[in-house]
Parts: C-alpha cells; structure tokens; sequence
C-alpha cells in the first residue's frame, strides 16, 4: 500500500487532489511510476469532482496520470529527479522519509 490509512486521512482533507499528491510526494524520495499509479488510485475516490482527477475509463488516463507524476516529481524534487528513483523494493514502496 503506497498510502497509509494515516496518510489517507490527511490527504483527503487537503483543497485540492493536486495539493494532496504534492504532499505525498514532499514527504518521500521520487518514485517510480507503478508507486505513483498505486497512489493516484488510492487518493483520487476523495477527489472526484477536482478537474485534475483524470477519469477511469478515459482513453489517456495513462498519459494524464503520468503528465502529472512528471510535473510533481520535478517541481518537489527537482529537474534531476527520475536520477534519485530508489527502486521500489528499497524504497518500500514509497515509504516516507525518515
């Protein structure tokens, strides 16, 4: 589980689902695509009428989803971040920083 039931409860207060994916990512190393997948599934049922929730079933889901993991990941890690990937069985999937 790339989010904890903690971290839920928080995220899903925040204003926006773009502010709730950006304090994810603030409290972690950048990861990888599949971590961010799994993310976006558990944090978008909170978000559903926010205009960056990209639907289910929409044919560039994918791309809209990547789009966004792209934009976060460099604007909270920088223009080096797919350089600082841990991979997922080092990272725990995203587990935050210490």
């Amino acid at each position: 589980m790339a989010v904890s039931e903690d971290e839920l409860e928080t995220l899903k207060n925040l204003p926006s689902f773009r502010n709730a994916l950006t304090m994810w990512a603030a409290r972690r190393d950048a990861v990888g695509f599949n971590t961010w997948q799994q993310v976006v599934s558990q944090v978008r049922p909170f978000f559903q009428d926010d205009e960056d929730v990209p639907p289910r079933g929409d044919k560039d889901y994918n791309a809209k989803v990547s789009s966004l993991w792209k934009e976060i990941m460099r604007d909270v890690h920088g223009p080096d971040w797919r350089e600082t990937i841990v991979p997922p069985s080092s990272a725990v999937s995203g587990a935050p920083r210490p």
